[in-house]
């Protein structure tokens, strides 16, 4: 009996082997990433985040493209604000979102020049539409909503302490170039 059970098991081993090496990983990652095709391009505007010393407003300029042959995209925002005279970076962020076809579902990791990394859940609302979040810790769980339409990018971004009452503390508007 013992030897029928690791029969079966090695059996059922190899086909699970044979069954992940025939799919197309690439392939269904790309159709998927394809969805989000309406990210793309190059993106100019104004923001606004709320930190410790108030409202700070920024000038934006974000870049979309895919990369890794159309299996994930490449976000890459810098904002800037007037200090005293001088244009300086406020805002250095790099981010990946990705599909992932073991999970069959969206992700995207994080950087900002901070020296800070986020692994956030990614869910597409629909044409045009994206939310993304990840827990913070103490803060609770922060989340983006991203709208496009007619070429004009809305972004807002929430956070909450108990998953049901959300504080806004980000806006950010851009048109695209």
């Amino acid at each position: 009996m013992k030897g029928i059970r690791r029969f079966l098991l090695i059996l059922l081993g190899i086909v699970i082997s044979l069954v992940a090496f025939t799919q197309d990983f690439k392939a269904i990652t790309q159709k998927e990433m394809k969805k989000m095709s309406f990210m793309t391009g190059e993106w100019q505007g104004e923001g606004w985040v709320m930190t410790p010393e108030g409202m700070e407003t920024s000038r934006v300029k974000e870049t979309i493209s895919y990369d890794l042959d159309n299996t994930v995209l490449r976000l890459r925002g810098v904002g800037t604000a007037d200090k005293d005279g001088v244009e300086v970076k406020v805002h250095d962020a790099l981010g990946v979102l990705y599909f992932d076809p073991f999970r069959q579902q969206f992700g995207m990791s994080s950087w900002i020049s901070k020296g800070m990394h986020t692994d956030a859940n990614v869910e597409l609302l629909g044409e045009g539409r994206l939310k993304w979040w990840f827990e913070a810790g103490p803060a609770g769980t922060i989340r983006y909503t991203l709208k496009i339409e007619n070429n004009v990018w809305v972004e807002i971004g929430e956070m909450s302490q108990d998953g049901e009452t959300w504080k806004q503390f980000f806006e950010m508007k851009l048109e695209k170039k």
